[in-house]
């Protein structure tokens, strides 16, 4: 064995990283873990109320970031230790568009849907019959027969 590889193996530094990136590998997984519980929560929240849960908003953030962080060291992309060795990740969540709580159709415009097929629903004899509306034209109506009125 060449004495450089060696010096490396007895080396203390790179063994005690080595403890290091064992136990960030731990808080790796718990941080995946709480962020897919998290992302499962707000979907249902989102699906429920229309909005997410701020506080959890601003956790996922912190803690996709503190992921990032993890990452990097394991890498060794950064020597800087993240959290508990440092300060917890404090950055501004960037999902406002989910806290607005008008959130309803009213925040889809009418040009989102321009030109497309609209079902409309008419009340016949306590039956609720649908028909397809458009808000253009169809070929068929400039045919011979596009005057005669067409029975419902």
């Amino acid at each position: 064995m060449k004495e450089s590889t060696r010096l490396n193996i007895t080396r203390a530094d790179i063994w005690t990283r080595g403890l290091y990136m064992l136990l960030f590998v731990l808080a790796y997984n718990l941080a995946e873990a709480a962020i897919v519980l998290t992302a499962i929560f707000q979907f249902f929240c989102a699906l429920i109320t229309g909005t997410v849960n701020e506080p959890l908003l601003q956790f996922s953030k912190n803690a996709t970031a503190y992921i990032k962080q993890v990452l990097e060291f394991l890498t060794f992309n950064s020597e800087e230790r993240p959290f508990p060795f440092n300060p917890w990740p404090d950055e501004d969540h960037t999902g406002d568009e989910w806290l607005d709580d008008d959130f309803q159709d009213d925040d889809y415009s009418d040009t989102d849907v321009t030109h497309a097929n609209v079902v409309e629903a008419h009340e016949v004899d306590d039956d609720m019959i649908a028909e397809d509306v458009i808000d253009e034209p169809k070929d068929s109506d400039f045919n011979d027969d596009a005057g005669t009125d067409k029975e419902k």
